[in-house]
């Protein structure tokens, strides 16, 4: 096989990759090396899919024959008809799988599979809406629902919260203390709930968790007896 008709599998390969939900969201964690042997893989794949089909054609249907020999004509060139069927396969066939496993299945499928203990938390808030409790470096701490999520790619460290609470932990006890609550500002049929959303930097998340008004309030009683 001419080495020129290589880059024909390896497209289709990247193709592949790159637009395969399922793929995508799971490459973002690949630095270009890891990449590129991932695409070769899929181009290597692609290119026996093509092979076999390009040989069952030929082999096994009676305008097989015709078909490879006016082939030859337009491009006689050793496995070249594979080739152009590993690339054409590999252009259709992203999006024939994203039919059945959705881009939001196959994200969460691969922050499960590969997301660290704060990304697994973040996603888990976001797709069951529930409140969540940051802590950021300064001690600032906001309690609401996660907008949006990061995913695998090491440049998308951000996320975006809709703050219902926000407070800080004292220097000395680290105790909770909220200044400001945003119910009655969001009922304000006035005002804009997204002016208020909050993107925080996750390096600069130092504590995260799933935060319960009701278990809160009873953890706080039951502080304030004991004492």
């Amino acid at each position: 096989m001419p080495t020129n008709l290589l880059i024909l599998p390896l497209l289709a390969g990247f193709w592949f990759i790159h637009f395969c939900h399922y793929f995508r969201f799971r490459a973002q964690r690949l630095d270009g090396y890891r990449l590129l042997i991932e695409s070769s893989i899929a181009g290597a794949f692609l290119f026996l899919v093509g092979r076999v089909i390009a040989y069952c054609v030929v082999s096994c249907t009676p305008l097989g024959p015709l078909i490879a020999r006016r082939w030859n004509e337009f491009a006689p060139v050793s496995f070249s008809g594979s080739a152009t069927l590993a690339f054409l396969i590999g252009l259709a066939a992203p999006f024939a799988v994203n039919v059945f496993l959705t881009e939001d299945r196959s994200k969460q499928h691969a922050v499960e599979r590969h997301g660290n203990a704060l990304l697994l938390l973040i996603d888990f808030a976001l797709r069951q809406e529930q409140l969540v409790s940051i802590t950021l470096d300064n001690r600032k701490v906001y309690v609401g629902y996660i907008v949006s999520a990061p995913n695998l790619r090491p440049d998308d460290a951000y996320i975006a919260v809709l703050p219902m609470a926000s407070g800080y932990r004292d220097t000395n006890t680290m105790e909770l203390k909220f200044i400001s609550l945003y119910n009655e500002l969001y009922a304000n049929e006035e005002m804009d709930a997204r002016q208020f959303r909050v993107v925080i930097p996750v390096g600069s998340i130092k504590m995260a968790s799933l935060f319960d008004l009701e278990v809160y309030a009873k953890f706080a009683e039951h502080r304030v007896d004991s004492n």
